[in-house]
């Protein structure tokens, strides 16, 4: 996300070589990145080690909400949505894909959700 392509992307581009690439943990970071607060925020989030992983230790998501690339985010204002988005996405619907480029190239928008009347989902 901090860059708008995963780190496991190698080039040139092939699906299986990608899933292998996330498998065996192999990923990098653009040769142009300036964001090195960023990279040891991705890459201690990617530890395969899950008792060296930040998020996995003793103080679970706290650590990660304290790690120096999230410095002044009120946490609190977020939990109670007082926190305005930098960006709001129009979409003319629920199931609008159109920022979805990939998506909509290949015509594959999905199958629109049909609620099931279970209510599993009250709690969200």
């Amino acid at each position: 996300m901090l860059y708008g392509i995963t780190p496991f992307i190698d080039y040139p581009y092939d699906q299986n070589r990608l899933m292998m690439r996330v498998l065996e943990l192999q990923y990098t970071f653009p040769k142009t990145s300036t964001d090195k607060v960023g990279e040891d925020l991705i890459s201690s989030i990617l530890l395969i080690d899950p008792s060296k992983r930040i998020g996995c230790k003793k103080n679970g998501a706290d650590d990660i909400k304290n790690h120096k690339w999230f410095e002044g985010v009120d946490w609190d204002a977020i939990y109670q949505k007082k926190v305005q988005p930098p960006w709001l996405p129009k979409v003319k619907s629920t199931d609008d894909l159109s920022y979805y480029k990939h998506a909509r190239d290949r015509g594959d928008y999905g199958r629109p959700y049909k609620d099931d009347g279970s209510n599993w989902d009250k709690d969200f």
